[in-house]
C-alpha cells in the first residue's frame, strides 16, 4: 500500500518570477497599490459615479450598502500603503474599521487577482510543472493517496489546471475536495475560473456584476472562520489511513502565529512520520527543527524534519516512490 502524502502550501509557493515582467505571481501589497491606481483610472475614464449594487445582500448577519468604488479604493490604498502584505492590511481593516467596508475589500481582493491571474497571465510555472508531474491517467486524476491543503487563496493551481487540459469536467476531476482543499477560500468568484484574454475592459463593463457575487476568502482571525475550518479539515481526518506512514511536506509556509491552532490541528490530525519544509530561508535548520517539534508538540512523537532550499520546483519526496513492488513494475514493462 502507498504512502500517503500530505502537501502544505503557504505564500512563498507563489512568489517565483514571473520570467517576462520580473514580478512575484502572488501579488504583493506594493503590487496591489499599482493595480487599484489603474483600476481605478479605468473607471474613471468609463464612469467616476459607480457605485456597488449590494444592497438589500446580507453576508455574516451584515446587512450591505452600496458605496462609492472611489471611495473604497481610496481606504484600500491608505491601509495598503503601510502594511507589508495584502493579509495584514486586511487584519488591521478588520480590527479598526467597519466591517461592512472590510466585506467589499474582500471583492476587492478577488477582482486585483482577476486582472493579475486572467489578464496579466500571471503564473508560476511550478504548478503546471507540479500537476504534470503527479496527474495519472487519461482522467487527470492525482494519485489517491496524495492530498494538497493551501493557505493560499490564490487561483494558480485552476490555471495550471486550464493549462493542462482546457475543459472543466477535467479540472474538477484535477481538484475537488477529496484531494485538494483552499483552508481558507478562493479569490475566485467561481468555483472554476474561465479564461479571458484582453485589457481591463471586462472589469470596466462588468463592474456590478463582480460587486454581487458572493466572494470567498476567508481569513483565519475572523471570527466565523472556526467552523469553516471544522468543516474542511475534517475532510483530512477522512482521507487519512492509520496503515500507511504519513508524510508531510511544506512548501513556501512560515508557519506564522496567527494560523497556529490550525496548523497544529491539520499537523496533530495527521501526525506525518517525516516533514520536509521547502523553504530557502532558513539559516539555523537545528533550531528551526527544534522548534518546530516543540510548538505542534511533535517531541515525543519525534518525525523526521528534512529542510529542502531549492524551490525550483515543488519538492516530491522520496516516500512517493514507496508501494511500487518488482511485480507491478514487471507487468508495467512486458
Amino acid at each position: 500500500m502507498k504512502n500517503q502524502i500530505f502537501y502544505l502550501l503557504g505564500a512563498g509557493a507563489s512568489v517565483m518570477q514571473n520570467k517576462q515582467t520580473k514580478k512575484a505571481c502572488l501579488p504583493l501589497a506594493n503590487d496591489f497599490v499599482d493595480k487599484l491606481y489603474k483600476l481605478r483610472y479605468e473607471i474613471k475614464k468609463n464612469d467616476n459615479n459607480i457605485y456597488t449594487t449590494n444592497t438589500g445582500q446580507i453576508i455574516n448577519g451584515i446587512a450591505l450598502k452600496d458605496v462609492s468604488i472611489n471611495e473604497l479604493i481610496n481606504s484600500f490604498l491608505d491601509i495598503l500603503s503601510t502594511a507589508d502584505t495584502i493579509d495584514e492590511a486586511m487584519r488591521y481593516f478588520y480590527l479598526n474599521e467597519n466591517k461592512r467596508h472590510f466585506i467589499h475589500f474582500k471583492k476587492m481582493i478577488s477582482i486585483i487577482f482577476y486582472v493579475f491571474e486572467n489578464i496579466e497571465q500571471f503564473r508560476d510555472p511550478r504548478y503546471k510543472q507540479f500537476l504534470m508531474t503527479l496527474l495519472e491517467g487519461k482522467d487527470f486524476k492525482l494519485p489517491n493517496n496524495v492530498k494538497i491543503l493551501s493557505w493560499n487563496y490564490d487561483n494558480q493551481f485552476e490555471h495550471a489546471c486550464y493549462e493542462i487540459q482546457d475543459k472543466k469536467k477535467k479540472i474538477k476531476k484535477i481538484l475537488n475536495e477529496e484531494n485538494f482543499l483552499k483552508i481558507n477560500g478562493s479569490a475566485s468568484f467561481q468555483k472554476v475560473i474561465s479564461k479571458i484574454g484582453g485589457d481591463l475592459t471586462p472589469i470596466r463593463e462588468n463592474f456590478n456584476k463582480f460587486t454581487k457575487m458572493q466572494n470567498q476568502i476567508d481569513f483565519a482571525w475572523e471570527e466565523e472562520f472556526l467552523s469553516k475550518f471544522n468543516s474542511r479539515v475534517n475532510k483530512v481526518r477522512d482521507f487519512k489511513n492509520e496503515k500507511v506512514k504519513r508524510t508531510l511536506v511544506a512548501i513556501g509556509y512560515s508557519f506564522p502565529y496567527i494560523n497556529h491552532k490550525y496548523d497544529f490541528q491539520i499537523i496533530n490530525t495527521i501526525m506525518p512520520s517525516k516533514i520536509y519544509i521547502q523553504n530557502p530561508f532558513i539559516e539555523n535548520e537545528e533550531a528551526f527543527k527544534n522548534s518546530f517539534l516543540e510548538r505542534f508538540a511533535l517531541k515525543t512523537f519525534q518525525p523526521e524534519i528534512e529542510i529542502i532550499k531549492d524551490c525550483s520546483r515543488f519538492h516530491i519526496p522520496n516516500e512517493m516512490y514507496e508501494g511500487f513492488d518488482s511485480k507491478s513494475l514487471f507487468e508495467i514493462f512486458s
